[in-house]
């Protein structure tokens, strides 16, 4: 079996039922909605991908990797498929905590399959992708698609930048949780990164806000004097 040590295991019934495969790709794709998938491809879908990753970090493994997911079309055979929590528009990029995961989960898939960390340069070659890579439609997908968005495409040379830059998986804890915060399977170097990059959008945020609140300040300002200037003059003429 091929179980990531550090995602909450739900295993769909397809995990035992269906082919075994040797993986060679992953494939990255954006779920167009939030909370778990688990329900959905249990109940609604005759699809399933291996893994989702949530917005907060957390991941859920619904089939094991050694077997088939049918999400990637032509690529069933031999890819790992990891869905990503995402409004259902799909277009924001993903964002630092659910971005490192993601690089964690990735650098796991590398290793444990013996996966090249590099863009994959052909569609039943071995490497990292998204969906949607070699065409809407195409060998990855049956219909016209954006996943998983523009967004996060444009992210994904610095996630597999990120991914080549370590294929070392920390051990799996002794007694897993099943469930747990955002940090519970994290190292404590992964922590650090991950707290600097929210600081820093935080701090960006912040800049943000105070440069919209001092530009409207300026404009109502302004209007305030016009306002004022205006009245003076209607004033002056009525009192003329």
């Amino acid at each position: 079996m091929a179980l990531c040590p550090f995602a909450t295991q739900r295993l769909l019934p397809e995990s035992k039922t269906q082919p075994h495969i040797t993986a060679r790709a992953v494939v990255m794709h954006s779920a167009a909605g939030r909370g778990s998938l688990y329900n959905f491809f249990l109940k609604s879908s005759s699809l399933e991908s291996h893994f989702w990753v949530a917005e907060d970090g957390r991941i859920e493994q619904y089939i094991d990797t050694g077997h088939r997911a049918d999400a990637n079309r032509n690529a069933n055979g031999f890819a790992i498929s990891i869905e990503t929590e995402s409004s259902p528009a799909a277009t924001e990029p993903w964002n630092a905590v659910q971005f490192m995961a993601i690089v964690r989960l990735v650098r796991w898939c590398c290793t444990e399959h013996h996966i090249p960390a590099r863009n994959i340069p052909a569609w039943d070659s071995s490497g990292i992708g998204w969906h949607i890579q070699f065409g809407s439609p195409g060998p990855w997908t049956p219909v016209a698609k954006s996943c998983p968005g523009p967004a996060r495409i444009r992210q994904m040379p610095s996630l597999i930048a990120a991914v080549a830059a370590g294929t070392n998986v920390s051990p799996p804890p002794t007694n897993p949780p099943t469930t747990g915060g955002i940090f519970m399977h994290l190292t404590e170097a992964e922590e650090r990164e991950i707290l600097a990059k929210v600081r820093s959008t935080d701090l960006r945020v912040q800049e943000l806000d105070q440069q919209l609140t001092d530009g409207a300040n300026a404009k109502l300002g302004g209007i305030s004097r016009r306002v004022l200037d205006s009245l003076a003059r209607i004033e002056a003429k009525l009192k003329g």
